[in-house]
């Protein structure tokens, strides 16, 4: 998993990952150069690599419906 944080700064991203109790990295965008280049509007912003390298899920936004299909496609996948 990759997390972008849109215009934060490595501080400001520490700080949100332990209020909120996540173990995975934040990665800042501060200028919004890799924001830019896969939205324009609606975050987050999902993309699910598999094996081979290519896309095979996206959503914009969040829904529990869209949510619970990214779950499904991960366990597909991983098998």
């Amino acid at each position: 998993m990759l997390v972008i944080g849109r215009e934060h700064s490595d501080a400001e991203l520490a700080v949100y990952n332990e209020k909120k109790g996540f173990t995975f990295p934040l990665y800042p965008d501060k200028d919004r150069a890799i924001y830019s280049k896969f939205a324009n509007s609606l975050i987050p912003r999902c993309y699910l690599i598999g094996k081979d390298g290519k896309v095979i899920y996206t959503s914009k936004g969040y829904t529990e419906e869209g949510f619970s299909e990214l779950m499904e496609k991960i366990e597909k996948a991983l098998k």
